[in-house]
Protein backbone atom coordinates (compact mmCIF):
# COMPACT_ATOMS: atom_id res chain seq x y z
CA UNK A 1 0.00 0.00 0.00
CA UNK A 2 1.47 3.34 -1.07
CA UNK A 3 1.65 6.49 1.04
CA UNK A 4 -1.29 8.15 -0.77
CA UNK A 5 -3.43 5.07 -0.19
CA UNK A 6 -2.61 5.20 3.54
CA UNK A 7 -3.64 8.87 3.67
CA UNK A 8 -6.91 8.02 1.92
CA UNK A 9 -7.58 5.21 4.38
CA UNK A 10 -7.03 7.58 7.30
CA UNK A 11 -9.43 10.08 5.72
CA UNK A 12 -12.07 7.33 5.40
CA UNK A 13 -11.60 6.41 9.06
CA UNK A 14 -12.13 10.05 10.05
CA UNK A 15 -15.28 10.28 7.92
CA UNK A 16 -16.63 7.06 9.42
CA UNK A 17 -16.02 8.24 12.98
CA UNK A 18 -17.71 11.58 12.24
CA UNK A 19 -20.68 9.76 10.66
CA UNK A 20 -21.10 7.59 13.76
CA UNK A 21 -20.92 10.70 15.95
CA UNK A 22 -23.64 12.34 13.83
CA UNK A 23 -25.80 9.19 14.04
CA UNK A 24 -25.82 9.55 17.82
CA UNK A 25 -26.72 13.24 17.53
CA UNK A 26 -23.35 14.42 18.84
CA UNK A 27 -22.03 16.12 15.69
CA UNK A 28 -20.10 19.26 16.55
CA UNK A 29 -20.17 18.46 20.28
CA UNK A 30 -16.96 16.44 20.48
CA UNK A 31 -13.68 17.24 18.77
CA UNK A 32 -12.35 13.80 17.87
CA UNK A 33 -8.77 14.99 17.44
CA UNK A 34 -7.58 12.29 15.05
CA UNK A 35 -3.81 11.95 15.16
CA UNK A 36 -1.13 9.58 16.39
CA UNK A 37 -1.96 8.95 20.04
CA UNK A 38 -0.78 6.59 22.74
CA UNK A 39 -3.42 3.96 23.53
CA UNK A 40 -2.84 2.93 27.13
CA UNK A 41 -4.54 -0.48 26.85
CA UNK A 42 -2.00 -1.69 24.26
CA UNK A 43 1.44 -3.18 25.07
CA UNK A 44 3.90 -0.59 26.35
CA UNK A 45 6.26 -0.97 23.38
CA UNK A 46 3.50 -0.66 20.77
CA UNK A 47 0.95 1.92 21.94
CA UNK A 48 0.98 4.55 19.18
CA UNK A 49 -2.02 4.46 16.84
CA UNK A 50 -3.74 6.84 14.43
CA UNK A 51 -7.01 7.22 16.33
CA UNK A 52 -9.19 9.52 18.41
CA UNK A 53 -7.56 11.63 21.07
CA UNK A 54 -7.61 10.19 24.58
CA UNK A 55 -10.01 12.89 25.77
CA UNK A 56 -12.42 12.25 22.89
CA UNK A 57 -12.36 8.49 23.43
CA UNK A 58 -13.17 8.83 27.12
CA UNK A 59 -15.93 11.35 26.42
CA UNK A 60 -17.52 8.99 23.88
CA UNK A 61 -17.32 6.13 26.41
CA UNK A 62 -18.88 8.34 29.09
CA UNK A 63 -21.78 9.29 26.82
CA UNK A 64 -22.36 5.70 25.72
CA UNK A 65 -22.47 4.57 29.35
CA UNK A 66 -25.01 7.30 30.16
CA UNK A 67 -27.09 6.36 27.11
CA UNK A 68 -26.95 2.71 28.14
CA UNK A 69 -28.42 3.57 31.55
CA UNK A 70 -31.16 5.74 30.02
CA UNK A 71 -32.27 3.11 27.50
CA UNK A 72 -32.24 0.28 30.04
CA UNK A 73 -34.36 2.37 32.43
CA UNK A 74 -36.82 3.11 29.61
CA UNK A 75 -37.05 -0.58 28.71
CA UNK A 76 -37.89 -1.41 32.32
CA UNK A 77 -40.57 1.30 32.34
CA UNK A 78 -42.09 0.07 29.07
CA UNK A 79 -42.03 -3.65 29.97
CA UNK A 80 -45.36 -5.19 31.01
CA UNK A 81 -45.64 -7.10 34.34
CA UNK A 82 -45.87 -10.39 32.40
CA UNK A 83 -42.65 -9.64 30.55
CA UNK A 84 -40.86 -8.79 33.78
CA UNK A 85 -41.96 -12.08 35.42
CA UNK A 86 -41.24 -14.30 32.44
CA UNK A 87 -38.56 -16.81 33.49
CA UNK A 88 -35.39 -17.00 31.49
CA UNK A 89 -35.13 -19.97 29.16
CA UNK A 90 -32.69 -22.55 30.45
CA UNK A 91 -30.13 -24.02 28.14
CA UNK A 92 -27.87 -26.97 28.81
CA UNK A 93 -24.19 -26.06 28.97
CA UNK A 94 -21.85 -28.37 27.13
CA UNK A 95 -18.74 -29.33 29.05
CA UNK A 96 -15.42 -28.71 27.24
CA UNK A 97 -12.77 -31.40 26.88
CA UNK A 98 -10.46 -31.42 29.91
CA UNK A 99 -7.33 -31.10 27.79
CA UNK A 100 -8.47 -28.01 25.88
CA UNK A 101 -7.32 -25.12 28.10
CA UNK A 102 -8.53 -22.36 25.82
CA UNK A 103 -12.00 -23.92 25.56
CA UNK A 104 -12.09 -24.31 29.33
CA UNK A 105 -11.36 -20.61 29.70
CA UNK A 106 -14.20 -19.75 27.33
CA UNK A 107 -16.63 -21.95 29.26
CA UNK A 108 -15.59 -20.93 32.76
CA UNK A 109 -15.10 -17.19 32.29
CA UNK A 110 -18.18 -14.99 32.00
CA UNK A 111 -17.94 -12.97 28.76
CA UNK A 112 -17.53 -9.28 29.50
CA UNK A 113 -20.65 -8.47 27.46
CA UNK A 114 -22.80 -10.39 29.95
CA UNK A 115 -22.68 -7.44 32.29
CA UNK A 116 -21.09 -4.60 30.31
CA UNK A 117 -24.16 -4.53 28.07
CA UNK A 118 -26.37 -3.91 31.11
CA UNK A 119 -26.71 -0.75 33.21
CA UNK A 120 -24.38 -0.86 36.19
CA UNK A 121 -25.14 0.86 39.46
CA UNK A 122 -23.12 0.14 42.58
CA UNK A 123 -25.28 -1.19 45.41
CA UNK A 124 -22.62 -1.47 48.14
CA UNK A 125 -23.64 -4.90 49.49
CA UNK A 126 -22.56 -6.04 52.94
CA UNK A 127 -18.89 -6.90 53.12
CA UNK A 128 -17.44 -10.40 53.33
CA UNK A 129 -15.24 -10.71 56.42
CA UNK A 130 -11.89 -11.56 54.83
CA UNK A 131 -9.23 -12.30 57.43
CA UNK A 132 -6.49 -10.33 55.67
CA UNK A 133 -5.20 -8.97 52.37
CA UNK A 134 -4.18 -12.43 51.16
CA UNK A 135 -7.72 -13.78 51.51
CA UNK A 136 -9.26 -10.78 49.76
CA UNK A 137 -6.68 -10.89 46.96
CA UNK A 138 -7.32 -14.63 46.45
CA UNK A 139 -10.98 -13.80 45.83
CA UNK A 140 -10.39 -10.64 43.79
CA UNK A 141 -7.83 -11.83 41.22
CA UNK A 142 -10.00 -14.62 39.74
CA UNK A 143 -13.07 -12.36 39.94
CA UNK A 144 -11.35 -9.65 37.91
CA UNK A 145 -10.43 -12.25 35.29
CA UNK A 146 -13.96 -13.67 35.24
CA UNK A 147 -15.49 -10.22 34.74
CA UNK A 148 -12.93 -9.17 32.10
CA UNK A 149 -13.78 -12.19 29.97
CA UNK A 150 -11.74 -14.57 27.84
CA UNK A 151 -8.24 -13.58 26.69
CA UNK A 152 -8.24 -10.23 28.47
CA UNK A 153 -5.36 -7.85 27.85
CA UNK A 154 -2.98 -8.18 30.79
CA UNK A 155 -2.49 -4.40 30.92
CA UNK A 156 -6.25 -3.95 31.44
CA UNK A 157 -6.27 -6.47 34.29
CA UNK A 158 -3.20 -4.78 35.80
CA UNK A 159 -4.81 -1.34 35.65
CA UNK A 160 -8.09 -2.50 37.20
CA UNK A 161 -6.18 -4.09 40.08
CA UNK A 162 -4.03 -0.96 40.48
CA UNK A 163 -7.14 1.22 40.74
CA UNK A 164 -8.36 -0.90 43.66
CA UNK A 165 -5.12 -0.04 45.48
CA UNK A 166 -6.22 3.63 45.18
CA UNK A 167 -9.85 3.49 46.36
CA UNK A 168 -10.12 7.24 47.07
CA UNK A 169 -9.18 8.15 43.50
CA UNK A 170 -11.28 5.30 42.10
CA UNK A 171 -14.36 6.47 44.01
CA UNK A 172 -13.81 10.11 43.00
CA UNK A 173 -13.71 9.31 39.28
CA UNK A 174 -16.48 6.69 39.54
CA UNK A 175 -18.86 9.17 41.18
CA UNK A 176 -18.88 11.24 37.97
CA UNK A 177 -20.02 8.37 35.75
CA UNK A 178 -21.64 5.55 37.73
CA UNK A 179 -24.93 5.48 39.58
CA UNK A 180 -25.29 4.35 43.16
CA UNK A 181 -23.81 5.01 46.62
CA UNK A 182 -20.15 5.37 45.67
CA UNK A 183 -19.42 7.11 48.97
CA UNK A 184 -20.86 4.17 50.91
CA UNK A 185 -18.81 1.76 48.80
CA UNK A 186 -15.65 3.71 49.64
CA UNK A 187 -16.38 3.70 53.36
CA UNK A 188 -16.93 -0.04 53.40
CA UNK A 189 -14.09 -0.99 51.03
CA UNK A 190 -11.32 -2.64 53.08
CA UNK A 191 -8.39 -1.02 51.18
CA UNK A 192 -6.16 -4.03 51.78
CA UNK A 193 -4.25 -4.02 48.49
CA UNK A 194 -0.89 -2.46 47.80
CA UNK A 195 1.19 -1.86 44.66
CA UNK A 196 1.90 -4.92 42.53
CA UNK A 197 1.10 -7.54 45.17
CA UNK A 198 -1.20 -9.36 42.75
CA UNK A 199 1.90 -11.11 41.37
CA UNK A 200 2.21 -13.30 44.45
CA UNK A 201 -1.38 -14.48 43.92
CA UNK A 202 -0.80 -15.04 40.20
CA UNK A 203 2.23 -17.20 40.92
CA UNK A 204 0.12 -19.70 42.85
CA UNK A 205 -2.73 -19.59 40.31
CA UNK A 206 -0.36 -20.17 37.36
CA UNK A 207 1.46 -22.98 39.17
CA UNK A 208 -1.85 -24.76 39.83
CA UNK A 209 -2.91 -24.16 36.21
CA UNK A 210 -5.93 -22.13 37.32
CA UNK A 211 -4.74 -19.09 35.33
CA UNK A 212 -2.69 -18.84 32.17
CA UNK A 213 -0.68 -15.92 30.82
CA UNK A 214 0.09 -16.03 27.13
CA UNK A 215 0.91 -14.14 23.97
CA UNK A 216 -0.95 -14.75 20.76
CA UNK A 217 0.05 -13.95 17.22
CA UNK A 218 -0.52 -10.25 17.93
CA UNK A 219 2.23 -10.44 20.61
CA UNK A 220 -0.10 -8.86 23.19
CA UNK A 221 0.22 -10.29 26.69
CA UNK A 222 -3.13 -11.75 27.71
CA UNK A 223 -4.53 -13.56 30.71
CA UNK A 224 -7.27 -16.18 31.18
CA UNK A 225 -9.07 -17.74 34.11
CA UNK A 226 -9.04 -21.52 33.57
CA UNK A 227 -10.38 -22.76 36.90
CA UNK A 228 -14.03 -23.78 37.15
CA UNK A 229 -16.25 -23.20 40.18
CA UNK A 230 -14.14 -20.45 41.72
CA UNK A 231 -16.03 -19.06 44.76
CA UNK A 232 -17.71 -15.73 44.08
CA UNK A 233 -18.69 -13.02 46.57
CA UNK A 234 -21.24 -10.30 45.76
CA UNK A 235 -19.10 -7.48 47.19
CA UNK A 236 -15.97 -8.66 45.32
CA UNK A 237 -17.97 -8.87 42.07
CA UNK A 238 -18.95 -5.21 42.52
CA UNK A 239 -15.36 -4.23 43.34
CA UNK A 240 -14.14 -5.94 40.15
CA UNK A 241 -16.83 -4.47 37.90
CA UNK A 242 -16.39 -0.97 39.29
CA UNK A 243 -12.62 -1.11 38.73
CA UNK A 244 -13.03 -2.42 35.16
CA UNK A 245 -15.51 0.32 34.22
CA UNK A 246 -13.32 3.05 35.66
CA UNK A 247 -10.30 1.53 33.89
CA UNK A 248 -11.99 2.43 30.59
CA UNK A 249 -13.01 5.91 31.82
CA UNK A 250 -9.81 6.85 33.69
CA UNK A 251 -8.81 10.41 32.67
CA UNK A 252 -5.43 10.97 31.07
CA UNK A 253 -4.94 13.89 33.48
CA UNK A 254 -4.85 11.49 36.43
CA UNK A 255 -1.81 9.52 37.55
CA UNK A 256 -1.36 6.48 35.32
CA UNK A 257 -0.60 2.90 36.30
CA UNK A 258 3.16 2.52 36.79
CA UNK A 259 5.14 0.08 34.68
CA UNK A 260 6.03 -3.19 36.32
CA UNK A 261 9.60 -3.43 37.62
CA UNK A 262 12.03 -5.34 35.41
CA UNK A 263 12.16 -8.24 37.88
CA UNK A 264 8.36 -8.64 37.71
CA UNK A 265 8.39 -8.43 33.91
CA UNK A 266 11.01 -11.17 33.88
CA UNK A 267 8.84 -13.34 36.12
CA UNK A 268 5.78 -12.82 33.91
CA UNK A 269 7.82 -13.72 30.83
CA UNK A 270 8.68 -17.07 32.46
CA UNK A 271 4.99 -17.82 32.98
CA UNK A 272 3.95 -16.95 29.44
CA UNK A 273 2.71 -19.51 26.96
CA UNK A 274 2.89 -18.82 23.24
CA UNK A 275 -0.19 -19.78 21.25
Amino acid sequence: MGFQAILQLRALHRELDEAVLAAYGWAGQISLGHDFHEVETLPENDRIRYTLSTGARKEVLRRLLTLNHERAAQEQTDASPKELKKPAKRTKRLQPPEDDLFTQAAANTAPASNWLDQPFAISAPSRTAFADADEYRAALVPELLRQLGVAAAFDRFHKAYWLLTRPDDLARVASKHIQGPIRSWRKSYPALLQGQDFLSELKGQVTMQRVRIFRGKDNVRRIDLLAANVPSFADVVEDARLAILVTDLWPSTEEQVPALPATDEKQLAKWEMHV
